[in-house]
């Protein structure tokens, strides 16, 4: 290959990756870390139904759910979820409580994940894309869990078993 030539091609392969750790360090910063979450409210014997229903929302949605949970040895479930499409990135987990709230949410004397209650946001997955289009993913899928019948609230409540009562 001539030395010319050689000198062109490494010129072009240094700027493609460039434009390759720009893209690759822009996504890392467009996390907001929930400014636009909400809190949906689920019975405690909803709960299964409840994941199954946004898993078929944001399929329904083009975003990929991959689900996660994690026991722990007092016999709680931390339940996770990421659903990435091409644009959007949504979270899903359970709210975490201290175990000490108001009695009637039970007593566990350890911190603990609400089953009856979870947190939910969308982050646009690339610097250039917008938080609007997040929000607007976020909103059908709210709309959509609203439809089903589930509670969902701009504020987190005491404890989503005495929310799913309505107290």
């Amino acid at each position: 290959m001539p030395q010319t030539t050689l000198r062109v091609a490494r010129k072009s392969w240094s700027r493609a990756l460039f434009f390759c750790l720009l893209a690759g360090t822009g996504t890392a910063c467009t996390q907001t870390t929930g400014q636009n979450a909400v809190y949906i409210v689920v019975p405690p014997a909803r709960a299964a139904q409840f994941l199954d229903s946004i898993d078929s929302l944001s399929t329904a949605n083009g975003l990929t759910p991959h689900f996660g949970q994690v026991k722990q040895p007092q016999g709680f479930t931390l339940h996770l979820l990421e659903a990435s499409g091409w644009r959007v990135t949504l979270w899903l987990r359970n709210v975490p409580l201290s175990g000490d709230e108001d009695p009637r949410c039970g007593y566990h004397g350890v911190p603990y994940p609400d089953p009856a209650q979870f947190l939910m946001y969308a982050e646009p997955r690339f610097f250039w894309v917008g938080q609007e289009t997040a929000n607007a993913m976020q909103g059908k899928l709210v709309e959509g869990l609203k439809t089903l019948g589930y509670t969902v609230r701009s504020q987190p409540a005491v404890c989503g078993n005495l929310a799913s009562r309505g107290e």
